[in-house]
């Protein structure tokens, strides 16, 4: 059984701190568009991926700075997702989906993300409720 990307607000911790995944769109090819915020790293920044519905993974990049200035940055995410029964506080709705995976970081500081070869590799996972 598929289930299709959720859009909206996705309640997300990245590496032990609290974000936004913010899916704004999913096209019939599944083509992802949407924002990240994660105060904790200063970051705020578009992401650009795709969804594999029958498979439940998305993947993701995130530029930062952004994408309109020269990238000190990358952040190549990979999750699955699944209908959980477990719930982030603050999470609403008959059903609640997690998406869950990890994040390689490449180049850079841009954000205060503190990388270096033997620490660019990061956990995340997100929720969201639907009605």
């Amino acid at each position: 059984m598929t289930v299709p990307l959720q859009m909206g607000a996705w309640t997300m911790v990245f590496n032990g701190q609290p974000g936004l995944l913010m899916i704004t769109k999913v096209d019939p090819q599944g083509n992802v568009a949407g924002t990240l915020s994660l105060d904790y790293y200063w970051l705020l920044a578009s992401i650009e991926g795709f969804w594999d519905e029958v498979a439940g993974a998305l993947t993701f990049s995130t530029y930062y700075p952004n994408p309109a200035s020269p990238p000190r940055g990358v952040l190549q995410f990979v999750g699955y997702m699944f209908k959980d029964t477990f719930r982030l506080p603050g999470i609403q709705g008959t059903n609640v989906y997690t998406l869950t995976g990890d994040c390689q970081g490449f180049t850079g500081v841009a954000t205060n993300i503190q990388m270096a070869a033997d620490q660019n590799q990061f956990a995340w996972y997100a929720q969201i409720g639907e009605a």
